[in-house]
């Protein structure tokens, strides 16, 4: 790609954005109109991150910004992180021939960011990962990895869409380009992480991965939110949403309801191709689960993924439910016989 910045990837740009014309064109178009319109030339490039980061370059051409400041300048927050320069980009690319592109997908809740951490402290992983599914796509020069929130069926905020699942994530898994792997967890513990979520979410305006120890301090701080928000928690789990009265945000925000978790997660395992695991087999299994990991991203053999025990607890609402009844009894009220017979399916039960 002769006269291209290194760090523009035109297969990524036309499959992106449906641009059609040759690599030049792509470049210049990139910097000519692009740029301005907050668009990424390449899936490691994360515009909104870099302009907050380096105020200095709006305006101008961040690819040339970059070549401006070579030492002290990253594409996005995992490389700023890790101290990573255009040679681990190029390591990890040459180390991708031996890897095949990956898709782990999790409904909110469940555990799939742990994954992506055992990802991102890989060394020849790491420069491939991406954060967030719109990077997804065909690329010539190199295999990705990306982690992120779909849904089949029902529309939800955060989480990418059915049509836009159905054109990047689907149709590749069914061309035989990507593979998917989906993590579900015992949806009642989904449940009180994604309502821990939701209420920080509402204090600050921001999302935040955080589990129910960082924003409770734990189970007793979940526990007695709960009971001072009833109601509020009563609509969560029947409708994805909190009332605007706790701060929430604005009404076309919603979250999935606890039955469509079910109903995305038996979607999701039904889909040929793809590969379910759930998330307390991390606990009962860990060799295996490394192993099917490392199998789904082999086109050859390049090492493996050796995972760490996660510091969750599985089957957290147990704890829960045996010590606080009136907690278990408000769970429980909500779920009828459908619904367990589809937690059944998942291969759960309360």
């Amino acid at each position: 790609m002769t006269g291209l910045h290194r760090f523009f990837d035109a297969s990524f740009y036309r499959h992106r954005y449906g641009f059609a014309g040759s690599n030049e064109e792509a470049y210049r178009h990139y910097v000519e109109t692009g740029c301005k319109e907050n668009r990424s030339p390449s899936p490691h490039f994360s515009p909104g991150w870099f302009s907050r980061t380096y105020p200095e370059a709006s305006g101008s051409d961040f690819l040339h910004f970059m070549a401006q400041h070579p030492n002290n300048t990253y594409p996005n927050h995992y490389w700023q992180d890790a101290g990573w320069a255009w040679e681990n980009y190029i390591e990890a690319v040459n180390a991708s021939e031996d890897i095949h592109p990956l898709v782990v997908i999790g409904l909110f809740g469940t555990g799939r960011n742990y994954f992506s951490n055992a990802f991102l402290s890989h060394s020849t992983l790491a420069p491939l990962f991406q954060d967030g599914l719109a990077s997804c796509g065909m690329y010539a020069n190199h295999s990705l990895i990306c982690s992120g929130h779909a849904t089949l069926r029902h529309q939800s905020s955060f989480q990418m869409e059915p049509d836009q699942t159905e054109a990047l994530l689907l149709r590749p898994l069914h061309d035989g380009f990507h593979r998917i792997l989906f993590v579900l967890r015992h949806p009642v513990d989904s449940l009180f992480s994604n309502w821990a979520w939701w209420r920080r979410y509402c204090e600050t305006g921001t999302p935040h991965n955080g589990a129910v120890k960082e924003v409770f301090g734990g189970n007793m701080g979940l526990i007695d939110d709960i009971r001072s928000n009833i109601p509020a928690f009563l609509s969560f789990m029947a409708e994805g949403s909190i009332p605007s009265k706790l701060g929430g945000p604005a009404e076309h925000c919603s979250f999935l309801s606890f039955e469509q978790i079910l109903d995305e997660s038996l979607a999701w395992m039904k889909i040929p191709g793809v590969v379910s695991i759930r998330f307390e087999e991390i606990h009962e299994n860990l060799d295996t689960v490394s192993e099917t990991i490392t199998s789904l991203l082999s086109r050859r053999r390049w090492g493996s993924l050796v995972l760490e025990s996660p510091l969750s607890t599985a089957f957290n609402y147990r704890q829960i439910f045996r010590g606080h009844p009136d907690i278990q009894s408000l769970v429980c009220a909500g779920i009828g016989k459908e619904t367990s017979d589809k937690l059944a399916r998942l291969g759960y039960c309360i």
